[in-house]
């Protein structure tokens, strides 16, 4: 599965009110390092400019150069192919249902990346067959998220399936081990606030309120079903994978 993730947001054809949920799921792939939208933003996307201060989204403001027109998607695929060649990251996540992206999917695709598009469900099929993954955007503002998986990806229908803008924190358990794996050797247990600081570094957006039932990292650990905790005088909560 890719582990660093160009992010890129056609504005111009997707709500703002994805933002939230697009990027608690994002949280779980792996670091969203690259992230940026594009669109006319000329006293308009009020709402993405907010998302894009959340976020950390870099805009790129694109004027309207006709009554039809704007360069949005074409500065989108430029931003794309540069990526792509300089191999920075290992997939893409295109936000936008425009089947203009559908050459572009394919590209990627040919070049080994992995492609997600998050886009409305009435998206062309072609559009969405091109991508490794197609994530219905009006499902993740809507009752649950659903996503079209293509072979030889599997994830769990426990994973598919799940409350609107909610994460099952055992989605959280590759984030944790890879915060684990960066810390200092240690023998078995890792103390929590460490680990938790090293999931910032690796997702700066991580919240573990995004996770269902949970109001803090220790909620996700108890609750992935992945980690021992204890909690000693010394050096408080500690975590220890699960043998």
């Amino acid at each position: 599965m890719a582990r660093r993730w160009a992010v890129l947001i056609d504005a111009d054809n997707v709500s703002a009110d994805i933002a939230d949920p697009l990027f608690a799921r994002l949280a779980t792939w792996g670091d969203a390092s690259v992230r940026r939208m594009y669109g006319n933003f000329d006293g308009n996307h009020i709402a993405w400019k907010e998302a894009a201060a959340r976020h950390s989204i870099r805009s790129e403001h694109l004027p309207l150069l006709t009554q039809s027109k704007n360069g949005a998607d074409m500065a989108l695929v430029i931003d794309a192919m540069d990526l792509m060649h300089r191999g920075n990251v290992d997939g893409f996540c295109l936000v936008s249902s425009d089947c203009d992206f559908t050459s572009l999917a394919w590209r990627l695709r040919e070049e080994g990346k992995t492609v997600r598009a998050v886009g409305k469900g009435t998206a062309v099929s072609a559009f969405r067959s091109a991508c490794s993954e197609f994530i219905k955007l009006e499902m993740l503002t809507g009752p649950k998220f659903v996503v079209e998986v293509k072979a030889p990806h599997v994830i769990p229908k426990s994973a598919v399936c799940i409350a609107v803008g909610k994460l099952e924190p055992k989605m959280a358990v590759s984030l944790i081990d890879k915060a684990i794996a960066s810390l200092p050797s240690s023998l078995e247990w890792y103390g929590l606030g460490g680990v938790g600081s090293a999931i910032k570094k690796l997702v700066p957006s991580f919240d573990a309120r995004n996770y269902a039932g949970c109001s803090s990292l220790k909620d996700v650990v108890k609750k992935s079903g992945a980690f021992r905790m204890r909690i000693t005088a010394s050096k408080g909560a500690e975590i220890a994978r699960n043998t």
